[in-house]
């Protein structure tokens, strides 16, 4: 499966490192050069430095041939605007997200984005189960 991460931080890489293992072709979309560079230094990936919401940058990663777009930014509101970008071109691609606050959950399915994670909503079920 071909697949483009965007964010590159500890749930990124931690990503990329599963993904790359099970054999997945993985790009990976990141605004800071230094997570860049670390992520060139100690994986077979293809980086890509610079905005997972820029579709030009997207191109670049290939949107294209890509079967499912990641964002897993320390930020909501970014891990949105770039799933959202990605539905709003290329409708066909699976997007999901990582929500950070339990709160916008809903509010990023109700807006198309297929499938969203949230660490501490699934902490707190695991609580409760």
């Amino acid at each position: 499966m071909r697949l483009i991460v965007v964010g590159g931080g500890k749930l990124g890489y931690n990503l990329l490192k599963k993904l790359i293992k099970d054999n997945h072709k993985v790009t990976l979309i990141d605004k800071d050069k230094k997570v860049c560079d670390t992520i060139v230094e100690n994986m077979n990936v293809n980086v890509i430095l610079g905005d997972g919401s820029d579709l030009q940058t997207l191109k670049e990663a290939g949107i294209g041939k890509a079967d499912v777009i990641v964002a897993v930014t320390g930020s909501d509101e970014c891990n949105f605007v770039i799933c959202e970008t990605v539905k709003t071109i290329y409708s066909d691609k699976k997007t999901i997200a990582c929500v950070n606050n339990p709160d916008n959950i809903e509010a990023f399915k109700l807006l198309g984005i297929d499938k969203v994670f949230c660490g501490a909503e699934e902490i707190s079920r695991l609580i409760k189960s």
